[in-house]
């Protein structure tokens, strides 16, 4: 009975206390304004209707590999073995071409590209100039490096009839023991124009 009583006459831990009231008060929701709460609402709002959709788009991708591969399945189990064989020959070559076809296209992109520094054509055209074959592709390269040249030449001329500037023409170093790669752009196209012979003899020097 004595010690009940001292235990109630203990006194009471009041710092204890009030670093659990600074615990409890440090677990309270942050107050916000009406405005940052809406704008937070609308963002939690619209991130779970983006995961939503993206589980729902995650599902139906899954959903429909799944029909395809039952599909198949199905197909297949109506076969004979013959059957079978020749659906597997068939599977094969367009394999076969579709990686033949995907060869092609990454060598014609790189002689584009060997091309394209040739007449100086920026590689971002690149994959849009490459053609059916290396010949077509020398063709879109060098019709695409003249057009290009003359909107370059065309807006030099504006700058400087602009500036009122007296202009003197340029000659192209016609040195034939250059390459067609050592002119600049501008050059290989005005000598295309003026001497045509001597163009195609310094292009076929690579």
């Amino acid at each position: 009975m004595e010690d009940k009583d001292n235990k109630l006459n203990q006194p009471v831990d009041t710092e204890k206390d009030k670093g659990q009231e600074g615990k409890d008060a440090s677990k309270k929701a942050p107050e916000f304004t009406p405005e940052q709460q809406e704008w937070l609402n609308n963002l939690i709002n619209r991130k779970t209707a983006e995961h939503k959709q993206e589980l729902e788009d995650q599902k139906a991708s899954e959903d429909e590999r799944i029909n395809k591969a039952i599909a198949e399945h199905d197909r297949r189990a109506k076969m004979t073995a013959d059957e079978k064989a020749e659906d597997d020959r068939k599977k094969l070559k367009q394999e076969n071409d579709r990686l033949k076809a995907e060869l092609d296209r990454n060598a014609r992109i790189a002689h584009a590209q060997t091309v394209a520094n040739k007449y100086h054509v920026p590689m971002s055209m690149v994959k849009n100039l490459v053609g059916a074959s290396d010949e077509e592709t020398d063709n879109n390269m060098l019709s695409f490096a003249n057009e290009f040249s003359k909107a370059i030449q065309t807006g030099v001329d504006q700058r400087l009839a602009g500036n009122k500037q007296p202009q003197t023409g340029t000659q192209v170093n016609t040195d034939k023991a250059k390459k067609l790669s050592d002119l600049s752009l501008e050059e290989q196209t005005r000598l295309f124009h003026e001497d045509p012979s001597l163009y195609h003899q310094m292009a076929a020097k690579g």
